[in-house]
């Protein structure tokens, strides 16, 4: 169990089996851990996030591209095939980053309250987390392109 003062790096086998399992049982989607590639995700990016209060303080982000963005939302919601940044892709990476975040909370102390998530799209976006200790990059990979999840605890105030 994860705690203020324990590294979350501490968990990232733990958090990738997960990751592994939601997308496989959620999406019938295989995917894999990955160095991260030396180039960034292709533009446009999509990026969805959960927050985490209470006795423990943190972000959860989803980053990829619209164009995997748009299979994890045909994978997610059977039969709809979406062309651009619309409201089913917001609305499928807002429940990736939930599924996601909920699945971290399983590693949290008690009385951890998730947020609702957030979804952005565009082409220069920069998420910078102002006030955050301790960041835990993971890259996956699948068919169709690659993907980073990052969680970072939030210092002392």
């Amino acid at each position: 169990m994860l705690s203020t003062q324990t590294n979350i790096e501490s968990c990232r086998e733990q958090v990738v089996q997960l990751f592994c399992e939601v997308f496989h049982s959620m999406l019938q989607l295989d995917i894999y851990p990955y160095l991260e590639p030396s180039n960034p995700t292709p533009h446009p990016i999509v990026i969805s996030s959960v927050c985490f209060s209470g006795s423990w303080q943190g972000t959860a982000l989803l980053e990829c591209s619209l164009d995997l963005a748009i299979l994890f939302t045909e994978r997610l919601m059977a039969g709809c095939k979406p062309t651009s940044f619309d409201d089913d892709v917001r609305d499928s990476m807002g429940e990736l980053a939930n599924m996601l975040g909920g699945n971290i909370k399983a590693f949290l102390p008690d009385r951890v309250e998730l947020s609702i998530p957030s979804v952005i799209e565009g082409h220069n976006n920069a998420v910078r987390l102002i006030g955050k200790d301790c960041f835990v990059r993971m890259a996956f990979f699948c068919d169709a392109g690659t993907f980073v999840v990052v969680i970072a605890e939030a210092g002392p105030h």
